[in-house]
């Protein structure tokens, strides 16, 4: 019945024919505007604006002075105090913590001069559509209403070093809004967090390129090849990424046709807390990785986010480079690994197998750390309540076992 509701509520009178699953935006809807790429010479990168997620991965937005965000050409939307530094990179997520966060439909790299648009529409009599959305794809949620809608719409966009101006086009959209809840969290910290969620959608209209002929992203003339796009939610931290399936891959345009909700070319997700809820597991491809960068001495416990586990059959193995360890599933969502030790730094690829080793069908990066570049955590074993000057202490770092040989780690650096 849920499923029904949310299908009933999405094809609802407010879509013309064609749009779906895009909300309404364009010169024929009168609570849209354009903001980027509005006329002939119009071709700024950048529109800052006022409008703002309440609750963003576990940071309250609503007091403080990071009270505004910057939307890009390049599909991505960044919040907090430097979200006017972003530049387009052709670096994987996680990008390097500044402290900015990203909400990134479809990060690519786009050229406004050959044409598009980037539109703001203010969805004020969709809330109880969005409320039917939101309630169905998180059925254990208590929304009493919906405020705060509004959607960026890139329309029409076109890669850069693009020869045509024609045909290869992508249109996407991203929506934040903001739910009035029944408090269900009566510790919280503040007023927002008890009875305040923020989600947001991500739908998809047309997805023809994945990738700029410039540069570094070594695209082809069919926009297509080189470094992909990726779509999904950085936190800005440096740790926490949750890529949508697909991201880096070919297989990014089936956005358009695959979803987490069963609508095809819709997601939903929640974004207020510190994980971003909504995603559905895997059978193969890229998987989240948090912690995902670490000392070299090894022993980080790497949380792996994605792959659809069995607590009863799967059988966890991580390969860093060329060293294999054994994982511990926690859920049917996540599992660990502890990272061997490696005799160098930089980034490095992982595989991880949920038979034993037989198949290493997920892959991700994780980044070694230099130990000056760490600050050390050392813990006191209960045994004793004080350190004693002179004394000796042994010291057993966690997360090590007799399988965590020093290595040089082997493999392929991930650049």
């Amino acid at each position: 019945m849920v499923t029904a509701y949310i299908i009933l509520i999405a094809l609802g009178s407010h879509f013309a024919v064609g749009q779906f699953p895009l909300y309404p935006f364009g010169p024929s809807f009168s609570s849209s505007r354009c903001i980027l790429g509005c006329y002939e010479g119009h071709d700024s990168e950048r529109y800052r604006s006022g409008l703002y997620p309440n609750l963003l991965y576990g940071r309250n937005f609503s007091n403080v002075n990071d009270d505004s965000i910057s939307v890009y050409a390049d599909g991505v939307i960044s919040v907090g105090t430097d979200h006017e530094q972003f530049v387009f990179t052709s670096e994987e997520f996680p990008l390097s913590g500044n402290g900015t966060a990203l909400i990134a439909p479809y990060m690519a790299d786009v050229d406004l001069s050959l044409g598009g648009s980037v539109w703001i529409s203010y969805l004020y009599d969709f809330g109880d559509d969005f409320k039917g959305l939101v309630q169905g794809a998180f059925p254990e949620e208590k929304i009493r209403n919906i405020f705060d809608e509004y959607a960026y719409t890139w329309d029409s966009v076109i890669f850069n070093g693009s020869t045509s101006q024609s045909s290869l086009k992508n249109t996407f959209q991203a929506v934040i809004v903001t739910a009035y809840m029944e408090a269900s969290d009566s510790t919280a910290v503040d007023y927002y967090r008890q009875y305040y969620s923020t989600f947001v959608i991500f739908n998809y209209g047309k997805l023809d390129w994945t990738t700029g002929a410039n540069g570094d992203m070594n695209g082809q003339e069919n926009g297509l090849g080189g470094l992909e796009a990726q779509a999904g939610f950085n936190a800005g931290d440096g740790i926490r990424n949750f890529p949508l399936p697909g991201s880096r891959s070919d297989k990014v345009r089936d956005l358009m046709q695959n979803s987490n909700i069963g609508i095809p070319g819709r997601w939903v997700f929640k974004v207020d807390g510190d994980m971003i809820e909504g995603f559905s597991c895997s059978s193969n491809g890229r998987v989240g990785l948090s912690l995902s960068s670490g000392v070299m001495l090894g022993g980080t416990i790497v949380s792996i986010i994605g792959p659809c586990f069995d607590m009863e059959t799967s059988n966890v193995v991580c390969r860093f480079g060329t060293q294999t360890v054994n994982g511990t599933v926690t859920s049917d969502s996540l599992a660990e690994c502890a990272t061997p030790t490696c005799l160098r730094v930089g980034p490095i690829a992982v595989e991880i197998s949920l038979d034993g080793g037989v198949n290493f069908d997920f892959h991700g990066k994780f980044i070694y750390l230099s130990p000056s570049d760490v600050t050390p955590e050392v813990i006191p074993d209960d045994s004793f309540d004080t350190w004693t000057v002179g004394g000796t202490v042994l010291l057993e770092p966690y997360g090590f076992s007799n399988r965590h040989n020093s290595s040089f780690c082997g493999g392929d650096r991930v650049l």
